[in-house]
């Protein structure tokens, strides 16, 4: 994996220029063993995570602490700071492959909620107006306290003469058309698949164009 090996080389040249010059090459010697070891693609992969992390442990460490004492000590606790959290990581992969894959769901799981925001709330619908754009239901009051009909009194579905009627005589509307929706079975290669389809109607009876 020689492009693994050059993000774990980039991603070391990220550490401080006093302890990169003393722990990359015990790092990379590190590296470079236990992908040697590795007998199948799988184990490199839980190789690279692993040392992976335990690079980024080691950078988040050493940026994020702080420590007041004299130049030479404070190396020398980063350095073991570096060195300890490196080998302690690579001496647990299933903890530290487990850690990686649980940020990796987090991560994803947010790209995907936003994905579906950005798609449904967000992001615009693809005609000009698109905000003036509604749906029409007709209501029937008496399945309002029917027992199994009651869920959708006020959605019901026009029949082609009573839209028709609608269409003619609505003055609140620039235009107006009927939409349907049901499943069907597609066939043809491989097995039935059952699908959702939409019909409408490009200019039906009483269709208003505005000025």
């Amino acid at each position: 994996m020689k492009a693994g090996r050059a993000v774990f080389a980039a991603t070391l040249r990220l550490l401080p220029s006093a302890v990169r010059a003393r722990v990359v090459e015990e790092m990379q010697a590190i590296y470079d063993a236990r992908m040697a070891e590795a007998s199948n693609a799988r184990a490199r992969l839980v190789v690279w995570v692993t040392e992976m992390w335990g690079a980024a442990a080691a950078l988040w460490r050493l940026r994020s602490w702080r420590r007041v004492a004299q130049p030479t000590r404070a190396f020398d606790g980063e350095l073991s700071d570096v060195r300890l959290a490196f080998r302690g990581l690579t001496r647990r992969p299933g903890a530290s492959v487990l850690a990686v894959l649980t940020v990796g769901l987090g991560i994803g799981s947010a790209s995907a909620m936003f994905s579906v925001v950005d798609g449904v709330l967000l992001r615009p619908l693809p005609w000009p107006d698109a905000d003036r754009v509604v749906a029409i239901y007709p209501t029937i009051e008496e399945w309002r306290t029917h027992p199994s009909l009651s869920a959708s009194w006020d959605r019901a579905r026009f029949s082609p003469p009573e839209f028709a009627d609608w269409a003619k005589r609505q003055m609140s509307f620039a235009a107006a058309t009927p939409l349907a929706s049901f499943t069907r079975h597609l066939t043809g290669r491989g097995p039935a698949e059952l699908v959702s389809v939409g019909v409408a109607s490009m200019d039906p009876p009483g269709h208003r164009r505005s000025s």
